[in-house]
């Protein structure tokens, strides 16, 4: 009988325990539980091209109808980076995650975020999506607070989604001079935004950090695109529609 009731205070004891460990402020275990893994930082570099040969912004190259053209900027914006995995199921999303590529900076590395798993595809929208496209841009965070980005006179379209700017030889005299026209090629609008999807085939689950570098082919941008033919192409037209799909094939995960 003894050894019964010391059980039973036992029991009792333990159930007092518990019931004085219930503070709604205090959990036995954090929530949610630690993973397993360290979580990876994850960022992008790109480097360009034009074609096999690096691109270089003092240099002349040749539009798809043989034009001479000389860059002075091309810029874009990636939104919204998310990644895949193998099976296609979601390994992570960063939906306030906004990067402004700009040619001028050569590799820059971008912080996307942090995340754990192995990544199979890196998606991303091409411009600025509906919502933010129409925010103040003056309010807005960096890189969505650059006014060289986005359309002040008119703010219903929003910002540029990809800038391709420079002279041509306009004259046809096989060299690019002072005297040649500027060309001027600005996609906007929401109608433009484009969705693009990268194998990147990478683990990013021991911690630390991961750079994705990306090649980005300028050549494969201005594929079909004559800029002599129309070197005004601004908003929607379908050059800028053009040069958005172009882009959305032109960066490939450096492997």
């Amino acid at each position: 009988m003894h050894t019964i009731h010391m059980g039973k205070a036992a029991v009792a004891a333990l159930a007092l325990a518990f019931l004085a460990g219930c503070d709604t402020d205090k959990d036995v275990l954090p929530d949610p539980t630690p993973d397993p893994h360290a979580n990876t930082v994850v960022a992008a570099a790109m480097h360009f091209f034009f074609g096999a040969a690096g691109f270089h912004l003092d240099s002349n190259y040749t539009d798809t109808a043989g034009t001479l053209l000389n860059f002075d900027a091309i810029k874009f914006y990636m939104a919204k980076p998310f990644f895949l995995d193998d099976v296609g199921d979601t390994v992570a999303t960063f939906p306030d995650k906004y990067l402004l590529i700009d040619v001028a900076e050569g590799g820059t590395i971008r912080t996307i975020g942090e995340l754990d798993g192995h990544l199979h595809i890196m998606g991303c929208g091409l411009g600025v999506d509906v919502v933010a496209n129409h925010a103040d841009p003056t309010t807005a965070p960096a890189p969505l607070n650059d006014a060289t980005m986005h359309w002040g006179w008119n703010p219903a379209q929003g910002y540029k989604f990809l800038v391709l700017e420079g002279k041509y030889d306009s004259d046809g005299s096989g060299t690019i001079t002072g005297t040649d026209m500027d060309f001027s090629l600005h996609c906007a609008t929401d109608a433009v935004y484009t969705q693009a999807e990268i194998e990147v085939h990478t683990d990013a689950n021991s911690g630390g950090n991961l750079i994705l570098d990306f090649n980005v082919d300028i050549k494969k941008i201005l594929y079909n695109i004559d800029v002599a033919a129309q070197p005004f192409a601004q908003g929607g037209t379908p050059t800028n529609v053009a040069l958005m799909h172009n882009l959305s094939t032109a960066i490939v995960h450096a492997n």
